[in-house]
């Protein structure tokens, strides 16, 4: 009996220690806070007025960025789990390290998540700079890649139509690659799916920098074979989209390169983001 009375109260020890209310902080460690450090949001279709007011911002106060990453968490029962909500996404966050945008989380700004209320976010109107925005409907001869994506630029994307899927970086659009291949392979479960295609790329290059690739599976056979892929571990064969600068042709000389127009279709503008000069 003595012995049972043990095992209870084990039991309910254990129990109270796994049921204290836990911390999911909404930057993680994926933040890291130094003297360059600049957090960027961009708003996506909003849902609310405060996101409106926000609009596309950027944010250089590493003491500002230092409180978001401290007090922006969701506390939750660890038996019960953290709170599910299912009212979509409205604001993206990205890290921005030199010319590089890291993607961070995102969140909704109407039915919020708990511990980070729509109260709480208000911050971020009040705080950063606004963004430049630009749309461009066509492409002038007198104008060079350059031109569009130069130092300021932070990212472009179309207007209605889906541009990467899942990819290495949605930061920049099509049109400021030169070219682009075809290929299918099969992914080995022991490597997640970057590991798998930086596997298969690194033959040809070890830089990356200005390279891109993407797998289009958001419908259809190849975005379930990617599910079982990442939760069943299921071997999978997948068509791989390999975007390339034209000083990377040579280095993929074995492959049938596409040349990519420099234009743009006046039915789907492009939308510019930029950060204003200092």
């Amino acid at each position: 009996m003595k012995h049972l009375f043990h095992i209870s109260l084990f039991f309910f020890i254990q129990l109270a220690i796994y049921a204290q209310p836990t911390r999911a902080y909404f930057f993680d460690e994926q933040l890291p806070i130094n003297a360059s450090t600049s957090l960027v949001v961009f708003t996506k279709e909003p849902q609310s007025d405060l996101a409106r007011s926000i609009q596309n911002r950027i944010y250089r106060d590493t003491g500002f960025i230092r409180s978001l990453k401290e007090n922006w968490y969701e506390k939750y029962d660890s038996l019960e789990g953290k709170v599910m909500h299912f009212c979509g996404f409205d604001l993206y966050f990205y890290a921005l390290e030199g010319n590089t945008l890291r993607y961070l989380n995102k969140m909704n700004s109407q039915c919020g998540i708990s511990g980070i209320s729509c109260t709480s976010l208000e911050v971020l109107a009040q705080k950063g700079e606004v963004l430049r925005v630009d749309t461009l409907s066509n492409i002038s001869k007198n104008i060079a890649k350059s031109d569009i994506f130069s130092d300021n630029f932070l990212t472009g994307n179309y207007s209605d139509i889906e541009e990467w899927d899942i990819c290495r970086s949605s930061q920049f659009p099509k049109i400021y690659y030169d070219g682009y291949f075809k290929t299918s392979m099969v992914l080995d479960t022991l490597l997640t799916l970057e590991e798998n295609v930086e596997r298969f790329l690194e033959p040809n290059t070890k830089d990356f920098t200005k390279i891109n690739w993407n797998i289009w599976g958001s419908m259809g056979e190849t975005f379930y074979q990617l599910k079982r892929f990442e939760m069943l571990h299921t071997p999978c064969k997948i068509e791989l989209f390999v975007f390339l600068k034209k000083d990377q042709f040579k280095a993929f000389k074995g492959f049938d390169i596409s040349l990519i127009p420099f234009q743009l279709s006046e039915k789907d503008p492009l939308f510019l983001t930029y950060m204003k000069h200092n």
